[in-house]
Formats: structure tokens, C-alpha cells, sequence
């Protein structure tokens, strides 16, 4: 996956950042993961079609202890790969597996 226009978060002020945005995404991705290798190309496309939306990448094998991070903080299960939509650092939508799709980020987002 080009990652160009991700953000990575390594670390929790790179997370408390991303919660600090009106809108974001933050994608929980696992390098050894078919299923996220899916998963990235719709995250691609979405980034893709919505450059003004930030989009974060966490490498859940990398940084495993922040992906439970992500999970205390946010209160939803840490599934990899998996999308969240925050607003103003709360929740408002998240998917898993399968049901990591542009079209599905692009409706919790509008």
C-alpha cells in the first residue's frame, strides 16, 4: 500500500493529535494480514477520493501495545484490520475485516 498520504502513529501524542481532529480516520493495519492487505486498498481509495479527510495508519504489529491504546481510549474491540471515525475524539463509526470499505468510511464520514 502507498502509504504518501497517511499519517502514521507511532505514539500517543500522535493518537491524542489524531483524536484532536474534527473529523478522522484511523486505520488499524496488520502488514502480515491478508485480509488487511483488502482492507488498505479501500482505505487507498477512500484517501484517494477524500484528500481533505486525515486518514492514520497504525501498524498494529509495530506498535501493539498503542493499538490497545486505541482500544481503552475509544472503547471498541481491537479487531485488525479495522477503521474508526472519530469526531472531536469520540467514535462515531468503526468496521472490521470485510467491512473496511471506501464507500462505508465515506458514509460515516459525510
Amino acid at each position: 500500500m502507498n502509504t504518501d498520504a497517511l499519517r502514521r502513529v507511532r505514539d500517543e501524542n500522535e493518537l491524542d493529535g489524531a483524536l484532536a481532529e474534527p473529523v478522522a480516520v484511523i486505520y488499524k493495519h496488520s502488514p502480515l494480514c491478508g485480509l488487511s492487505a483488502i482492507a488498505a486498498q479501500e482505505v487507498r481509495s477512500f484517501v484517494d477520493a477524500s484528500p481533505g479527510t486525515p486518514v492514520y495508519l497504525l501498524d498494529v504489529i509495530r506498535e501493539r501495545s498503542l493499538a490497545r491504546e486505541v482500544e481503552r481510549r475509544l472503547g471498541i474491540r481491537h479487531e485488525s484490520p479495522q477503521a474508526i471515525v472519530v469526531r472531536a475524539g469520540e467514535p462515531v463509526w468503526n468496521a472490521s475485516h470485510r467491512g473496511v470499505t471506501a464507500e462505508a468510511i465515506r458514509a460515516a464520514v459525510a
